[in-house]
């Protein structure tokens, strides 16, 4: 059973391993920090927009107001100039009637209320349509039909924000992220299909923290055989070679000493919002492009004088950048609970297959070679039907058992039973010579409890440990959870 467990806790993983991978799968970015200046810089346009609106529309009430009274006052004389015409020529007893009624129309306030208001209404229409047919609209009005105008549209843009946050919180859309797999092996001491692994289960989980994309080669390097004349000609005509240099930390003189540039192609199509494969495929048309040579014979040949390479092979995902502190925490509990469920279910499979063997077998060889057990043979046939048809999925109840776990503060006994009779102090005596043997090497408890059972990593492949037989495989007894807390504690205090 400790040999095959072995294989088990091969795939298990420290929290502080986890930790590691999610601050190299979700870098920090400034999306968030981007999207609060610009709310800030709409929020002061907005407010600019609504005081010259009220400016606008003061200016616009005061100049109606006193068109409004000069109409009013020219109605009032043109009806006294009437009534003094009328006056004036009237002739005899009936136009004398007509004008007293005329008189009493216009005089009195009660009946004349409707024909004022009609021919004022009707002389500032008159105003106005001649006033916009003859003459063209003051800059002011103008102004303030695009501020509204403005300010209607900035309202419906700011509208369909409020539903798409309603939908989604988050502000960074994601970007691409690409992870050189051999430093990300050796800094995590994890094999890459476990690495692969753990991106999958983010994938999977229903918030999609990540999406996993094909692995690239994320380095590119371009050598010209012009050396910086040609770079600099080159990088006046394609864009992603300009923003190549944009984004090197390599200072002007040391530009012009180099033929060769060298930048990360994946965070350069990030950073400038490009498609990943026509940057690339882009950059490698620059070995075939003839115009870019600056000598003729290479142009003849159909080169350009431009070695393009790819290089560092990588895992490439896309996940947001704006996570926060508790989101980040969500992420470490869900792979830790789910690395720790996946074990546990594995290890109880495994007991299981164990103790149906051994129930159906016998202690020596001879109580079964003379006849077939036919009982032994069923009851082997139905455990083994049975561990097939079981439905229940025990990843699943272990990952829901940890969280409740979780919930409460309250930490799961192992399913594997601990062994009381462990003699500790060699176990220590025998760390410490490790640490003193290999002193170079910074270790950890899971680590040190791997080379004691036996379990290759890519940090302390078997291939050169396993030769040292002092220490590899020397407490394969010894529960590993058990051996990896007393190996932490045990680094503690050496330390």
């Amino acid at each position: 059973m400790s040999e095959l467990r072995r294989h088990v806790y091969a795939n298990t993983v420290d929290r502080s391993a986890i930790k590691k991978l999610v601050k190299r799968a979700f870098p920090r970015c400034e999306c968030k920090k981007l999207h609060e200046q610009l709310e800030n810089a709409n929020r002061h346009k907005d407010n600019e927009l609504l005081d010259l609106d009220e400016a606008c529309n003061d200016a616009l009430d005061s100049n109606l107001e006193a068109e409004l009274q000069a109409v009013e006052l020219q109605h009032q004389k043109d009806v006294d100039a009437r009534v003094q015409e009328l006056r004036d020529n009237k002739v005899n007893t009936g136009e004398t009637e007509r004008f007293d009624s005329a008189l009493k129309l216009c005089t009195d306030p009660s009946e004349n209320s409707n024909f004022a208001k009609s021919n004022s209404l009707d002389s500032v229409k008159r105003s106005v349509e001649s006033e916009s047919v003859n003459e063209s609209p003051t800059d002011a009005q103008t102004v303030c039909v695009d501020f509204k105008s403005d300010s209607i549209e900035h309202a419906d843009r700011q509208q369909d924000q409020r539903s798409t946050q309603e939908n989604s919180h988050r502000v960074c859309g994601g970007h691409e992220i690409a992870m050189v797999t051999d430093s990300i092996v050796q800094e995590l001491d994890l094999r890459e299909e476990s690495i692969a692994t753990l991106l999958c289960y983010l994938e999977l989980h229903p918030r999609r923290w990540v999406e996993v994309l094909q692995p690239v080669k994320s380095t590119c390097t371009i050598k010209f055989y012009g050396g910086y004349p040609q770079l600099r000609a080159v990088a006046q005509r394609i864009p992603p070679i300009a923003a190549a240099i944009s984004l090197n930390n390599t200072t002007a003189t040391g530009f012009k000493k180099s033929s060769t540039l060298t930048f990360p192609v994946v965070e350069l199509a990030d950073k400038m919002g490009w498609d990943l494969a026509p940057v690339c495929r882009e950059l490698r048309a620059l070995q075939w492009n003839t115009s870019l040579a600056l000598d003729n014979s290479l142009s003849n040949m159909g080169q350009s004088g431009i070695l393009v390479e790819f290089s560092d092979l990588s895992m490439h995902h896309r996940a947001p950048g704006d996570l926060s502190d508790s989101e980040r925490d969500s992420v470490c509990d869900f792979l830790e609970d789910r690395i720790q469920a996946e074990e546990r279910s594995q290890l109880q499979q495994l007991q299981f297959v164990y103790d149906s063997l051994k129930s159906v077998s016998c202690s020596e060889f001879w109580q079964c070679a003379d006849a077939v057990d036919e009982d032994a043979d069923k009851q082997l046939k139905q455990l083994v039907r049975s561990y097939f048809e079981d439905s229940n999925d025990k990843t699943k109840e272990e990952l829901a058992a940890l969280a409740k776990a979780r919930k409460g503060a309250k930490s799961i006994p192992s399913s594997i039973t601990r062994d009381d009779h462990v003699n500790w102090d060699i176990v220590a005596r025998d760390i410490r010579a490790l640490l003193g043997v290999h002193h170079d090497h910074s270790f950890t408890g899971r680590a040190v409890a791997r080379i004691f059972h036996g379990i290759d990593s890519p940090c302390y492949p078997a291939e050169v440990w396993g030769r040292d037989r002092r220490f590899w495989r020397k407490h394969l007894d010894v529960e590993f959870n058990s051996l990896r807390k007393f190996a932490t504690q045990e680094l503690i205090r050496f330390r």
